[in-house]
């Protein structure tokens, strides 16, 4: 079934030990127009706390909850990059998240999903 991005706004994003986070975008590449991140909000009323979770980590959606399950911990998360709000992501900050992620650059590979790992 065809899905609008703007339609999985707001979403919730849900850790593998239950943290709960909410979809704020989606980040794609604009050569090859693949998704590569959720850029969701797992902060508070208080504080905002801004992650990009590689799309590698989705699970198998929740439609009916409106529920992206992904496969990292709430440790996993908290302990990436630093993002800040209304700040474009550089190269160097994708480079900084992959290497938390422990995870190859899809530029080497620009028009798929495949990383050197999967080849």
């Amino acid at each position: 079934m065809k899905r609008s991005l703007k339609s999985l706004l707001k979403y919730h994003v849900k850790s593998k030990d239950g943290h709960n986070g909410t979809i704020k975008d989606f980040l794609f590449n604009h050569d090859s127009w693949i998704v590569r991140y959720l850029d969701a909000d797992f902060g508070s009323w208080f504080s905002v706390d801004r992650v990009l979770v590689p799309t590698i980590f989705l699970e198998e959606p929740d439609w009916k909850h409106k529920v992206f399950p992904v496969k990292l911990s709430k440790e996993d998360i908290e302990s990436g990059p630093n993002l800040q709000d209304h700040m474009p992501v550089s190269r160097k900050y994708e480079t900084e998240l992959l290497k938390h992620y422990n995870l190859e650059p899809y530029w080497l590979y620009p028009f798929t999903n495949v990383t050197e790992g999967e080849l």
